[in-house]
């Protein structure tokens, strides 16, 4: 039997995808590029708990987990590639809440663009793999797609 704690990482990453397109509608760019980034650790966190894999506490060691887990199912390295971006959005987040960096419509767009290649690549490197975990990345897209900026 799954944890249902999956679930709520779920909803977590859904909750995210909808404030970062609240902050963007209203230009509080800090704040959309934030939560773009909490949206990504959130479905990660999601996946490891899904798999029962030890969660880590911090958010690099997140995404370090998350890739070795998915490289371990012997997938397409261009997908498993695009996960890497997930540093990039997590470094431009993490200028922009702990250092002088203020985020600009720039900024966002490039922490948006990023968001959507992961999920575009999870979808795939789990399909058939995590139904619940694959809509719920279908929902996020398709949110994200619709944010004009």
């Amino acid at each position: 039997m799954i944890s249902m704690k999956y679930k709520e990482y779920l909803k977590k990453s859904e909750i995210f995808a909808n404030e970062a397109q609240v902050d963007i509608d209203n230009a509080c760019y800090n704040k959309a590029v934030s939560a773009l980034w909490f949206m990504i650790e959130a479905l990660f966190r999601a996946i490891l708990n899904y798999y029962k894999q030890s969660m880590p506490s911090k958010s690099g060691a997140v995404i370090a987990k998350t890739i070795s887990f998915i490289r371990e199912w012997k997938v397409n390295k261009r997908d498993l590639e695009e996960l890497g971006i997930a540093s990039t959005l997590y470094t431009l987040r993490n200028e922009i809440d702990h250092k002088r960096t203020i985020a600009t419509k720039t900024s966002v767009r490039s922490a948006l663009s990023c968001a959507i290649r992961i999920l575009q690549a999870l979808r795939k490197l789990l399909h058939r793999k995590a139904p619940d975990i694959v809509q719920t990345i279908g929902n996020l897209v398709l949110v994200l797609s619709r944010i004009d900026i």
